[in-house]
């Protein structure tokens, strides 16, 4: 399917306590929409599409970890050495799929859901890290599990599972607190040049980053649990096996149907200038997802690859390579039914390289360092693959199980558990 939509302008010590936030209202409430129809082919635009507009959002200086990414590509500087050590734990509170630490100077900062999954309670917010002791500064409330976290260098956002964003400065002062929807927002919001960044249920818009006042909204019919900026554009995946872009310049929007059984789309794509890769789909149990690699100027498909399970990861690409993750589930293997792997394709060709089936899959993104692959199944081993063979070179076992992307900063793998440490890993 194939659709085109303009949208109109609707458009150190310990911290302080934070100041009361200035809340932002919700907007109307609008008629709910009708119940979508089943993805069937639309022809083909009559018209070409938008041109790619200028980069509107870049990793900002300072700031690590895969959701500081705009483009999700999964791609990090710096050394991963081979001997792994645990430097320090924290118990911050349950870590989730959405939960991947962001470094800021010397500091972590990492949304946390708290006690409990899938419930508000009053441990739910966004823990704040010593980066070198380990040590918790503060713990910022948030109303329900926070999930998505990002920083543009000066200030802090998140979003939760009851609608709401907030905007904090790196010390802990309250920026806003803005109720942008009426379910849950799930990605990390996106600082971008048009505004932050925002998506969730029926929802993808742009926020003012000091008030948290909507600037505008896209026209998206399904949940976005995860979205990339990738120059002037908005890439996400949606439910029913489809997938799309939204021009945050233009307004212009451009959604279509992904190969495979029209799950729905979980991970993030990964995005570069010359191809994006789109993860497929999960349903919780089995999956035909389809990896499928496109080029950025026209949307073609260049190749696609079926997985008999299902994926929460984000795709990475280098130069070369395009890595994929399975989901699986707790306690399976690759060569099990409902299992899951780890495999690398050639960028060009799609050919397969390599695959890792011992561990199981992973809601846990692959991170790629200088040659090097950082991988964390559900299971909870560090794995440092060899990035060309795939072998593997050093593995630590935490001994939890893992969903959360770590971060992978100046040799030191951040990675947060299920049962709520966080921990910090030498990599000499």
């Amino acid at each position: 399917m194939v659709s085109w939509m303009i949208a109109g302008c609707g458009l150190g010590p310990a911290a302080p306590t934070p100041d009361p936030l200035p809340v932002v209202p919700a907007p109307a409430e609008a008629p709910a929409p009708a119940e979508a129809p089943a993805p069937t082919e639309a022809p083909a635009p009559t018209e070409p599409p938008p041109p790619l507009g200028a980069s509107l959002a870049a990793t900002p200086a300072g700031v690590y970890g895969f959701s500081a990414d705009p483009a999700r590509v999964g791609v990090v500087t710096g050394p991963v050495g081979t001997s792994l050590q645990e430097l320090w734990s924290e118990p911050v509170g349950i870590q989730g799929w959405h939960s991947s630490p962001v470094v800021v100077g010397d500091r972590v900062y990492v949304p946390t859901y708290g006690s409990t999954w899938n419930e508000c309670d009053a441990e739910d917010g966004v823990a704040v890290i010593d980066r070198t002791s380990g040590a918790r500064l503060a713990t910022w409330p948030t109303d329900c599990d926070a999930n998505g976290l990002s920083s543009d260098g000066t200030r802090v956002y998140t979003v939760t599972d009851g609608g709401v964003a907030f905007g904090w400065t790196l010390s802990g002062d309250a920026v806003f607190r803005a109720q942008v929807g009426s379910g849950k927002l799930y990605s990390p919001p996106t600082p971008t040049d048009a505004g932050l960044l925002v998506s969730g249920r029926d929802l993808l818009a742009l926020l003012d980053p000091a008030t948290g006042a909507e600037r505008a909204r896209f026209p998206i019919e399904g949940t976005v649990r995860n979205h990339t900026v990738g120059a002037s554009r908005a890439y996400f995946g949606l439910n029913a096996g489809r997938a799309g872009w939204c021009d945050l310049t233009s307004r212009a929007c451009h959604t279509f149907t992904i190969p495979g059984d029209g799950s729905d789309t979980y991970g993030a794509i990964a995005w570069t200038p010359e191809v994006y890769a789109v993860p497929g789909g999960y349903d919780g149990s089995s999956s035909d997802a389809q990896l499928g690699l496109y080029r950025v100027s026209d949307d073609t498909r260049l190749w696609s690859h079926g997985h008999s399970v299902g994926a929460k990861a984000s795709p990475a690409i280098t130069a070369d390579t395009v890595l994929f993750a399975e989901s699986g589930e707790p306690g399976a293997t690759g060569t099990d039914a409902w299992g899951g792997s780890l495999f690398a394709y050639d960028r060009a060709t799609g050919e397969e390289r390599w695959s890792v089936k011992e561990h199981g899959g992973s809601w846990s993104s692959p991170v790629v360092a200088e040659g090097r692959v950082v991988w964390i199944p559900m299971d909870g081993t560090v794995l440092v693959l060899d990035l060309t063979t795939g072998s593997e070179l050093a593995s630590y076992a935490l001994g939890e199980t893992v969903y959360a992307t770590p971060a992978v900063v100046d040799g030191v793998i951040y990675v947060g558990t299920d049962s709520g440490r966080l921990v910090a890993l030498t990599t000499r």
